[in-house]
């Protein structure tokens, strides 16, 4: 089984709250008044001249995780247009569920 220190978990979970909260692409899908969602969106390029991949990934409530999430969309071009916004539709249908909040 993997092990992590303390430290080191903390730290990447720092870093993953302050995405939401620094990245304006991360804000448009993954900030909400309701729960604090930790993660991060991306774009991973790709060669041959094929659209890039997007993805987004986290977890919520940030402080109390239940639920993550992982969304990647082979060849699907920008993170921010293509996956932050599936993200923020399955983090919504949570919360109107009443799952995703505390």
């Amino acid at each position: 089984p993997v092990t992590y220190k303390s430290e080191t978990l903390r730290s990447i979970r720092q870093s993953l709250e302050r995405s939401v909260e620094a990245e304006e692409s991360a804000q448009e899908a993954l900030l909400f008044d309701q729960v604090r969602v930790a993660g991060m969106i991306a774009t991973a390029e790709v060669s041959g001249g094929k659209p890039d991949h997007a993805w987004c990934a986290g977890y919520f409530p940030a402080d109390q995780p239940r639920y993550a999430f992982a969304i990647a969309i082979e060849h699907g071009g920008d993170g921010a247009r293509v996956a932050g916004p599936i993200a923020r539709r399955l983090i919504e249908q949570f919360m109107a569920v009443g799952q995703g909040q505390d």
